[in-house]
Order: C-alpha cells, then sequence, then structure tokens
C-alpha cells in the first residue's frame, strides 16, 4: 500500500492514467486479504472464533512462494480484478471444481458473460460519444437549464461506469472459462444446477434497475464491496460505532485510489448519501401510509420518481472521481448549484427533525 501511494504520487495526472499503479492497485487489496487470512489461520489454530465468512477463506498454512506467484498472477484477472480468496485459487488448481464434468455449461455460461461485456463495452463507446465530460466543463454547458444539467450529468455517469462494467464482464468470462468462478450448486425446479459466479464483479440486473444507492453498493464492484466489508469494515469493530467504520472504510478505498481530492469528495458523497437513505428508509418504513402506496400502482410513479433520483445523483457523486483535480469538480459542482450539498449534507440537523414531527402525526405500520 505504501508503495502504491508512493506510485500515486509519482504518476498521477490530471486525467485518467493507464500505468503499472492499476494492476499495482489489485495487487494491494489481493495481499492485505491474503495476510488477514492467513492472520485468521492462525486464530483458528488457537481455538478462537471466527466469522462464517472467515471460516471460508482463513488459510492454517501459508502459501508457497510459488503458490503466490501463480495467485498473484492468475492470468484472467490480475489487470483489473476482480479479487478472488487464496482458498479460492488453491481449491482450483488443485482440481477441486468440477470443471471438466460440468465443461459445456462452463462455456456457455463464459460466451454469455462474454457477449455481455462486449455489448456493453459498444454501449461505452456510443455513450461517452454522447455524453462528454469535455461539454459539461464548457460554458455551453452552464448556458443550459439547471434540469438540463443535472440530467446530462446523470446520463454521462450511467455510461461512464460502462467502462468499468464492461472489463469485469471479459474477465469474468475469463474465469469462468478457466474454471475459477465455480460457486457450489443451488436447486432449482429443474434441479440442482451448478454455479459458476465465484468471481461475479457486477450484478447487472440490479445496477440497471437500482431505486436507491445501495443497490448500486450491493450490485457494483461486488469483490471490492466484500473485500471493504470483510478486511476493513468488520475489522474496525472496536471502534464501537458502526458509522465511524463506514467512514474510515470509504477512507480507505479513497486512498486506495489515490492521492487526488475527487476521490474523497466521491466517497464522501457515498457516506452522506447511505447515511441518509438508510435513515429515511427506517423512518418512513413504520409508517402504513409508506406500505400501502407501494402495495399500489402509485408504485410505478414512486419507482420512476427514485430511478431518475439515482441516475441525476450518481453523476453528483462520480463527478469528482473522474476530474480528480478540485478546480475541475468544483466548477461542474457550481453549475449544479451545489444541489447534492442541499439534499444530504443537512439531513441530520434539518430534514430529518421535520419528517419526525410529520411522522408522529401519521398512524404507525401495523406489523
Amino acid at each position: 500500500m505504501t508503495y502504491l501511494l508512493i506510485g500515486y504520487a509519482q504518476t498521477e495526472s490530471e486525467d485518467y492514467d493507464i500505468t503499472w499503479t492499476m494492476p499495482h492497485c489489485v495487487l494491494t487489496l489481493k495481499l492485505i486479504a491474503l495476510s488477514f487470512d492467513i492472520w485468521d489461520g492462525q486464530k483458528m489454530k488457537n481455538g478462537e472464533s471466527l466469522s462464517e465468512n472467515s471460516k471460508k477463506t482463513a488459510l492454517t498454512n501459508p502459501p508457497t512462494f510459488f503458490e503466490l506467484i501463480g495467485f498473484v498472477y492468475f492470468p484472467a484477472c490480475f489487470l483489473v480484478g476482480p479479487i478472488f480468496s487464496f482458498r479460492r485459487y488453491i481449491d482450483f488448481v488443485s482440481d477441486k471444481f468440477p470443471i471438466d464434468k460440468e465443461a459445456p455449461m462452463l462455456e456457455r455460461q463464459a460466451l454469455k458473460r462474454f457477449i455481455q461485456g462486449m455489448i456493453y463495452l459498444i454501449a461505452f463507446q456510443v455513450g461517452i460519444s454522447v455524453f462528454s465530460m469535455n461539454y459539461m466543463l464548457s460554458d455551453e454547458f452552464y448556458n443550459t437549464s439547471i434540469i438540463y444539467r443535472h440530467f446530462y450529468s446523470g446520463l454521462w455517469a450511467h455510461f461512464a461506469l460502462y467502462k468499468y462494467i464492461s472489463c469485469w464482464l471479459l474477465t469474468e468470462a475469463s474465469c469462468i472459462r478457466f474454471g475459477l468462478s465455480y460457486n457450489g450448486t443451488k436447486k432449482t425446479e429443474y434441479g440442482e444446477v451448478t454455479r459458476w459466479d465465484g468471481c461475479n464483479n457486477i450484478k447487472l440486473m440490479r445496477f440497471e434497475g437500482a431505486t436507491k444507492f445501495q443497490h448500486y453498493i450491493d450490485s457494483f464492484n461486488c469483490n471490492t464491496n466484500h473485500f471493504a466489508a470483510e478486511y476493513i469494515y468488520k475489522r474496525l469493530k472496536f471502534l464501537g460505532n458502526r458509522n465511524l467504520s463506514q467512514f474510515f472504510t470509504l477512507v480507505f478505498l479513497a486512498l486506495w485510489h489515490g492521492t487526488r481530492s475527487g476521490y474523497y469528495m466521491t466517497f464522501f458523497n457515498e457516506f452522506i448519501i447511505i447515511y441518509m437513505e438508510k435513515e429515511l428508509e427506517g423512518i418512513l418504513s413504520k409508517s402504513d401510509y409508506y406500505h400501502k402506496l407501494w402495495a399500489s400502482p402509485a408504485k410505478y410513479l414512486l419507482y420512476g420518481i427514485l430511478k431518475t433520483y439515482t441516475i441525476v445523483f450518481m453523476g453528483w457523486s462520480l463527478i469528482p472521481f473522474d476530474l480528480k483535480v478540485f478546480s475541475k469538480w468544483w466548477q461542474i459542482y457550481a453549475s449544479l448549484y451545489f444541489s447534492g450539498f442541499i439534499l444530504f449534507l443537512p439531513w441530520a440537523l434539518v430534514y430529518k427533525p421535520v419528517l419526525l414531527k410529520v411522522m408522529k402525526m401519521l398512524p404507525p405500520h401495523v406489523q
């Protein structure tokens, strides 16, 4: 991690950089996870209790040098991920996965992911030709209506994310074809089906149908999110505060991406948005009106409003990540009249107390 940060300091520019730091940041997470897995393995030897997820990845014996090299430089995903546990790699090379037996299914699943990856790659190329960051930095963009600017930035962000989705789908296709993605079996109405989604890094339907930012987190960059939850967030349990644990987890992820201010602004946005969404949903779900609304035809209108909200403010959140430099992303935030700050920052001090007073006047939800 230290070497990675030195690399960022030496190579980072104002543009999207394709340098050695990209595969090195993947390597950093792999080695951090491996270190914790070895540590957990020593705990198991000493009879200490572990979570169910930690038991699945704990290593009672450290890897040999050649096992480590094979794990780090596995050809399908050492450049852009997804990351996977050393236990998965060892099970793969030890022939514990039914690769030969399930070869036809494996090939179909790999081809399906490959085709999806190519579709998203084409959609990304088309999208960035229509929605341009250079245009968003121009005076012409500033002279359009405020509503147009919000929708434009939201659609730009949606297509910008296709760049990552296409890479993950194509690398997942490779992982499936190798046989690394074996994930057990599941029962269906047609019998047991072998699952090849162990290296899945994007849940397409959840991503495209997102109506809140938690859906984006659940569906996007799944393996990195799993890493952050298991190896950072849960290891901060000693802080005794979930919000603090989440905050420091996001600080780590921002630092892992680079040293530019845009990364920290993006993850700060995630923190305040998720904080508001969780509290807001928790308050609203106590009212019977909330559940009746989702059970009525009005749910389609509500879905449309929430879908628009997620697309528009994903643009707000992602702008600093792409531009990185303070002067650039602040310029676009000014053109959007700092709407995200107005919506999310005052939640705890302004909006929440007002909403609680309103909710007290409504009948509670009957369980």
